[in-house]
């Protein structure tokens, strides 16, 4: 379904406008089954791909037709539960549309919704496993300045702790070059969880950057107050 431009401000007008709660009296669908319909039908479509590839861009496709909802809802900010938002959440994350994904994310969780039963996780974990995952995969679309929001957002709520090794380390290794402090300090929290989890290398080599760094900073200030004159 491809959605013009008056019929996508009239959804988001009725997105605003509605909550889960609207009346069941309307002699026609309001916005919500509206949208759960359609979502029933696209996840019979998803169903029917194997590739998990496959899968993902199809879930990109799909996304356009939820955004006016999803606006609109994002604009009203009322809270209530809602599981067309926190599906389109994760399947932003799947179609690697990162941005749309930690937006609808901020939303989620400062009003604490709840995954759908299906998911068998906690929002925050959902989140965490998913974007992580991601960010771990060669030539990830998940940039530093994801990872650093992703880690405000949920980086302090209470996960399995092999949830957060993952976390941990996809912010360390993604952090690496932008900031190495900050990386070398998530790549510690992770080898503190597991041991095993792959990253002693890259502490090494953190730690080394960090040590040339240092030194190379203390002769350059060594070498100014030399070249200072004194008076």
């Amino acid at each position: 379904m491809r959605t013009t431009p008056a019929a996508a401000a009239r959804i988001r007008k009725m997105a605003s406008l509605q909550s889960s709660s609207t009346s069941p009296t309307r002699s026609d669908l309001n916005i919500i089954q509206q949208m759960l319909a359609m979502m029933h039908d696209h996840k019979r479509t998803l169903k029917k791909i194997q590739s998990i590839s496959a899968k993902g861009q199809q879930k990109a496709l799909f996304l356009d037709d939820y955004r006016p909802y999803i606006d609109g809802v994002l604009s009203a900010d009322t809270g209530e539960q809602d599981e067309i938002i926190v599906t389109i959440m994760m399947w932003s994350i799947d179609a690697e549309c990162i941005d749309d994904a930690l937006m609808i994310a901020s939303y989620v969780m400062r009003h604490n919704l709840k995954m759908p039963d299906r998911f068998n996780r906690t929002t925050n974990v959902a989140i965490a496993e998913q974007m992580s995952e991601l960010a771990l995969k060669p030539e990830s679309p998940v940039l530093p300045e994801h990872l650093t929001a992703l880690y405000e957002l949920i980086g302090k709520t209470d996960m399995p702790d092999q949830v957060r090794v993952k976390l941990e380390k996809a912010c360390g290794l993604g952090l690496t070059e932008s900031a190495p402090e900050v990386a070398l300090q998530h790549l510690k929290n992770a080898i503190a969880l597991s041991d095993r989890c792959g990253v002693k290398q890259q502490i090494k080599a953190l730690e080394k950057q960090l040590e040339s760094d240092d030194q190379q900073s203390e002769d350059e200030q060594n070498s100014d107050s030399a070249d200072t004159p004194e008076s």
